[in-house]
């Protein structure tokens, strides 16, 4: 797509700066470029470009006077250049990112020609982020989350100079609009070493300023069944999430490949929503902490308690409706498939009920019983709920990918609207309730017939409270 722009620089220089280059040297491909054209005659410049690409541009940023291309897969922004070149580089984040070639040069691949005033490469073969400039951060605190994004994608290590910036800095991350931190996060989420960006984004106080219901559980005690307060437990369970999710070892040969297709088949952001929720499943537990009689510490209602909470949460990260109903799911019902596994006959009924609680993402929010269970304490696996919980979520699992028209979304005889005429009775919240009841008798076996199933819906009728 660039190589149309070529016929352009003989008219006008073209640089694509950023990103792109520091891909080019790395060898990873990319389909999102930034180039700078100069300012003077810029809406000339633009509207030939869009005559060479065949596409319209929008305006990306008003102030920045960014414009972009949206070709097919990739993206292209266009902004004039303001001052020189070198005054540009000099504005930006990392010095990896402060890199720039002519649009010749880069489609050329010519590395010999890669402007480079502030040891970018240097730095690239180092694998080490550095800032470009001292007030890289102060200037845009978003910055930082840009720097866990490019630890988690490249497995970078930060310089100590970008690492005490960024504890200076973090308290700015609340101006930051939710929308670009949302962005970011997902982007971080995703990559290759999330964990290592989250790791260096705890230390350096930016989870704390993003997700204070997170730090609130700093030095909350748990009761005799948990080794370490609710926050070091919490960041466990989302390290072991964070893992599980990559490698599910515990899921049982039948089940894994369906397993892991599904996982990585999963949209960007749904992923980041679960993991998120991983974070943050046991933020109810600082206001719900009491005290038996005996002295013994308890969290009664705490996923009610932590769901209360979530709404001031999704609205500053704009999170969509479908995100903020998952989060809310995940929170709500992540301590489910644990208390099933300790039922002593565990039948399919539970198992469509779990999956009608947890929804159509089930499976990542099942995944992470075995993540919380072993973030309680050392050793965890040696346990033997661990032993029943990796049962019953094998049970699931199985139900979920081999049997799901039986269990997780049975076949009813009669449509609601006949079953009412049936029992002649007007459509109303008597026959929601009676439907769920009637699926999760169908799931156990119980409903093979519309008798069968008219029978067990006078029965239900007959004993529900009016």
């Amino acid at each position: 797509m660039l190589r149309r722009l070529i016929e352009l620089t003989f008219r006008f220089p073209i640089h694509v700066v950023g990103g792109a280059v520091r891909d080019l040297i790395l060898g990873r491909g990319s389909n999102d470029y930034d180039l700078l054209i100069p300012k003077q005659d810029f809406p000339s410049h633009l509207a030939q470009m869009t005559a060479l690409l065949g596409k319209k541009p929008f305006v990306l940023h008003q102030e920045s006077e960014i414009w972009r291309y949206h070709c097919e897969e990739t993206v292209i922004d266009v902004a004039p250049l303001h001052g020189t070149l070198a005054e540009d580089l000099e504005r930006r984040d990392f010095t990896v990112n402060s890199m720039a070639m002519e649009l010749k040069d880069f489609v050329a691949e010519d590395h010999g020609a890669i402007i480079d005033y502030h040891r970018g490469r240097e730095h690239l073969a180092e694998q080490s982020l550095v800032l470009t400039g001292s007030t890289a951060l102060s200037a845009d605190a978003l910055r930082i989350l840009r720097a866990g994004r490019l630890i988690a994608e490249l497995g970078f290590s930060p310089s100590s100079d970008l690492h005490a910036k960024a504890l200076l800095s973090a308290p700015l991350l609340r101006q930051c609009p939710g929308e670009r931190v949302w962005s970011e996060l997902t982007r971080l989420t995703v990559a290759p070493f999330a964990s290592s960006a989250y790791t260096w984004l705890e230390k350096v106080g930016a989870l704390a300023v993003l997700f204070p219901e997170f730090a609130a559980e700093r030095g909350v005690l748990q009761n005799q069944y948990h080794s370490f307060c609710v926050y070091e437990h919490s960041w466990r369970a989302f390290l072991g999430y964070l893992e599980a999710w990559e490698s599910p070892k515990f899921a049982e040969s039948a089940v894994r490949e369906r397993l892991t297709q599904e996982l990585a088949q999963l949209p960007d952001n749904i992923e980041t929503v679960c993991k998120l929720g991983a974070l943050l499943h046991d933020i109810g537990k600082p206001r719900s902490k009491g005290f038996r009689l005996d002295g013994k510490v308890t969290f009664y209602r705490h996923e009610q308690i932590g769901v209360e909470m979530l709404p001031p949460l999704t609205q500053r990260l704009r999170l969509s409706s479908v995100e903020a109903k998952l989060l809310t799911r995940f929170v709500r019902w992540h301590t489910y498939l644990a208390q099933l596994a300790r039922q002593p006959r565990l039948h399919e009924g539970h198992l469509y009920r779990m999956a009608r609680r947890m929804g159509a993402y089930s499976v990542p929010l099942s995944l992470f019983s075995v993540a919380d269970l072993l973030a309680k304490g050392e050793e965890m696996w040696k346990d033997p709920a661990y032993t029943a919980i990796v049962t019953t979520l094998n049970q699931f699992l199985t139900a979920w990918y081999f049997r799901h028209d039986e269990i997780i979304q049975p076949t009813l005889p009669l449509s609601p609207l006949v079953l009412a005429e049936e029992l002649g009775l007007p459509p109303g919240r008597w026959l929601q309730e009676s439907v769920t009841f009637l699926e999760e008798q169908a799931a156990r076996g119980k409903v093979k017939s519309k008798e069968q199933m008219i029978l067990l819906a006078r029965q239900y009728y007959a004993n529900m409270d009016k």
